[in-house]
């Protein structure tokens, strides 16, 4: 078993290395390269949920805010009438 450190992420992947004699370190080398990218990719995405989630909590607050100020407006003008 090979174990990657990648941004104090550890990334452990199975593969016969001693069989592979002299281009083991250059295979490992591609492999470190390759979990790098796929770390980063990952990171990205999460970034994009994070950002997505805060605009929907952003959106929903305006629009609670938004329908509190109807609601009031609402109740004012028909306090606003007198039977």
């Amino acid at each position: 078993m090979v174990t990657i450190y990648v941004e104090s992420r550890t990334v452990r992947v199975r593969f016969p290395v001693l069989s592979l004699g002299r281009w083991s370190g250059a295979l490992l080398v591609r492999l470190q390269d390759r979990c790098e990218d796929h770390l980063d990719l990952l990171a990205q995405a999460h970034a994009a949920r994070r950002s997505r989630r805060s605009e929907r909590a952003r959106s929903f607050d305006v629009a609670q805010q938004r329908a509190e100020a109807h609601q009031r407006d609402a109740i004012r003008a028909l306090q606003g009438r007198s039977f």
